[in-house]
């Protein structure tokens, strides 16, 4: 059966390739995500989306022509991995801002939390990274961890920022709304 599927996998282009690992992910994290956002008594469509997203982000930069190894030399993982001036300016660079930002703002979106959505998209990122030097894929790159982290931040934190209320008849999450005095419900003047 393996030997079917790798013979296959050679007659197959790139686009249909890359498709089976973005099945794949999608398989473990649409679930997950579901699971997450209904323990969390958030947003399961907003949560599905993120995970779609994820899935794609992964896909693209790990299931990739390129490919040099089929099993994997974390040993390489300090060796491969470099240590780099970023400069943003780039279109590499833009691409990398944006890689993981559909993700941590749908993420916010479906879970609030815009810290830790942004700290599991950094470790994502970390976890890319490694994955790149120990396959030989890709680039294994400083850079490119903090590019990820910054626009996954940014989009985290902008998702935040446009679901919360900061008006004066904000409402808490929890409790009852506060009561308004009298005095300004008749619409009396303040003085």
């Amino acid at each position: 059966m393996i030997e079917q599927m790798a013979r296959t996998a050679r007659v197959m282009s790139y686009p249909q390739l890359a498709l089976v690992p973005a099945l794949m992910a999608m398989l473990v994290l649409v679930p997950l995500a579901w699971w997450l956002a209904t323990a969390v008594r958030g947003s399961r469509a907003a949560a599905v989306a993120s995970a779609v997203c994820l899935s794609a982000a992964v896909t693209v930069t790990l299931a990739r022509p390129g490919l040099r190894s089929e099993q994997a030399d974390w040993g390489r993982v300090a060796s491969a991995c470099t240590v780099t001036d970023p400069h943003p300016l780039t279109t590499e660079a833009l691409l990398n801002l944006l890689l993981l930002a559909p993700f941590a703002a749908l993420a916010v979106l479906a879970v609030g939390r815009p810290i830790r959505v942004a700290l599991t998209a950094a470790t994502i990122s970390l976890a890319i990274e490694a994955l790149q030097a120990a396959y030989s894929v890709g680039a294994c790159d400083s850079s490119d961890v903090l590019r990820n982290s910054a626009g996954a931040l940014v989009a985290a934190l902008l998702a935040w920022v446009l679901t919360v209320d900061f008006g004066p008849g904000r409402r808490e999450r929890s409790g009852p709304p506060t009561p308004i005095p009298s005095a300004e419900r008749v619409g009396s003047p303040q003085w």
